[in-house]
């Protein structure tokens, strides 16, 4: 194996050379992803960068499919490298949560690792520090699944501001009065928090909230706690005495198992309200609006930018070839499926004055054998929504879209052929 010529994190280096350093880091554990001694030198390089600067940094991880920020010279780096690197938060829940509310979110670090840990679920993220709420967007941008507000929770509406810091941004404590000076923050109840998201329960609560959870948690008959599946908490007792006695007194030890790991705990419902008899695969977009990167394959297709492009993130436009021995234009994708049973989407003849167009879709393996097929021709201005079932199917295959004039129309440049939001179930 080769060896990487690693800088020591302890001799002076300068900033270009750490910038060099953690660039041939980063590739090398894009070869060697598991490489734990690989990450360990990743992290000191970051420690360096963030001690000897201001501004802002980022680091790339292979598993994460967009680069992830850190402020230099602030709590971020800590924050970040205990959650995606050491995963203080790995804990095993019975059934994988729908819907997270991560309350102080703070620069969204922990979001984006639910995302990996629960993929299916939708996370907002609830952060009140003006500062870290910029932070918090940028790092989840990239991330469907993820929504931000700017607000504090407690357990009534109110208007606080902060009232000590312990450590910088990572933990501001805040008090139930307006500010003198500085930032007014904007606090709701979970009741309205989950009302505003049109949310009627949330099954999981990420919480770490510097001591606010005395006062979210003080009420261990709000109906909100009867929908709530389980709770990751850190509770602050050394900033609010009995802040983690609150807390407990609202899951009774009949209904949830309780386990500590370090200053972090869990609550989970025993049964789970979400729990499945089935476990449902996680849905597939042909087109994935996520991040990172995915290849789309065309063939007998004119190379001009109207006949293929994708829009709207999920959607494309596969303009037909002209009648006769030209094949029908082709795009497909290969995705990997894990017992998906069935494609859904709609398709489109978005042009005008136009001849029919035939829009024909298969699902076949990488050898080219067909597992699944559906055409349907459709005039001009025309939209169907389209629906595929087969049997489960495992592992990689081809999502092959494929358009052409109805038999005996002309070529028309008007024939707008769309295939629309197409998802693997």
């Amino acid at each position: 194996m080769q060896k990487l010529n690693v800088i020591s994190t302890t001799a002076p280096i300068g900033a270009t050379s750490l910038h060099e350093l953690k660039m041939e880091l980063e590739r090398a554990m894009r070869a060697r992803p598991g490489d734990a001694a690989l990450r360990a030198d990743y992290a000191a390089c970051l420690r360096r960068l963030s001690a000897g600067q201001t501004g802002l940094g980022f680091a790339l991880f292979p598993e994460y499919p967009a680069p992830i920020y850190f402020r230099c010279g602030t709590a971020d780096l800590e924050n970040m490298t205990s959650i995606l690197m050491d995963r203080c938060y790995e804990v095993e829940l019975s059934c994988a949560p729908n819907r997270i509310l991560d309350l102080g979110a703070y620069a969204g670090y922990a979001a984006i690792y639910l995302t990996k840990w629960f993929p299916d679920a939708e996370i907002i993220c609830v952060e009140p520090m003006s500062d870290n709420f910029r932070l918090l967007l940028l790092n989840t941008l990239p991330y469907q699944q993820i929504t931000c507000r700017q607000a504090a929770a407690w357990r009534h509406p109110a208007v606080l501001s902060a009232r000590t810091r312990h450590g910088g941004d990572a933990m501001v404590q805040l008090i139930a009065e307006p500010a003198p000076f500085g930032e007014r923050i904007v606090a709701y109840s979970i009741k309205q928090l989950l009302r505003d998201a049109d949310w009627p329960h949330v099954d999981l609560i990420k919480c770490d909230i510097v001591g606010a959870e005395a006062y979210i948690f003080a009420d261990p008959t709000a109906d909100w706690l009867n929908t709530l599946d389980a709770l990751l908490i850190e509770t602050y007792d050394d900033l609010v005495p009995g802040a983690g006695a609150y807390v407990a007194a609202c899951f009774e030890s009949r209904l949830f198992r309780h386990a500590q790991f370090g200053r972090k705990q869990i609550y989970e419902r025993m049964p789970p309200l979400t729990a499945k008899g089935v476990s449902q695969p996680a849905p597939l977009w042909v087109f994935s609006p996520g991040p990172g990167l995915a290849a789309v394959m065309v063939q007998d297709v004119a190379p001009v930018p109207w006949v293929f492009f994708i829009y709207a993130g999920t959607c494309c436009q596969l303009h037909p070839n002209p009648p006769g021995d030209t094949p029908p234009a082709c795009a497909y994708v290969v995705l990997e499926l894990a017992g998906h049973t069935r494609l859904s989407g709609a398709i489109w003849h978005a042009g005008e004055q136009s001849a029919p167009v035939c829009f024909n879709l298969e699902i076949q393996t990488t050898a080219g054998e067909v597992r699944a097929r559906r055409s349907h021709c459709l005039f001009d201005g025309q939209t169907r929504d389209i629906t595929v079932e087969f049997p489960p199917l495992q592992g990689p295959h081809r999502i092959v879209l494929q358009t052409e004039m109805a038999p005996g129309q002309p070529a028309n440049a008007n024939a707008w052929a769309r295939w629309l939001n197409l998802r693997l179930h």
